[in-house]
């Protein structure tokens, strides 16, 4: 109850100073003794996936939100203006660095990486690459 509880602070803490500040956070404990073990797979292999991204990608001031669809899809939301002469260009960029993460070392554990489409979405949340 403990960790519920601080990680309620920590993530109340973070989101204050974010653009999600106006959302509630709520918090559940999984237990992952009783989830299918299809489910336990991808409950490791995304965090460990979108961490390796988020990492790779920390050199794009315009990254917002990673979210990923189990061996489907990668979205990532950006503060790209759809109207900036280069937003296209900045896209392909940052799919091109998303298919080398895919690609990497620290990525050779997870299966089927070549299935995922990359989406790329500009501050409207249309896509752009």
């Amino acid at each position: 109850m403990q960790i519920k509880k601080d990680m309620e602070s920590f993530a109340k803490t973070v989101i204050k100073t974010s653009t999600l500040k106006d959302y509630t956070v709520v918090f559940e404990r999984w237990d992952l003794f009783k989830m299918p073990e299809e489910f336990k797979k991808d409950f490791k292999e995304l965090p460990h996936l979108t961490k390796t991204l988020v990492e790779g990608l920390k050199d794009y001031d315009v990254i917002g939100n990673i979210g990923t669809d189990y061996q489907k899809s990668i979205t990532i939301h950006t503060s790209i203006k759809g109207s900036d002469k280069d937003a296209h260009k900045l896209a392909m960029e940052i799919e091109e660095t998303v298919n080398e993460i895919l690609h990497s070392k620290e990525l050779n554990s997870v299966p089927h990486i070549d299935s995922y489409e990359i989406k790329i979405l500009n501050a409207k949340g249309e896509v752009v690459n």
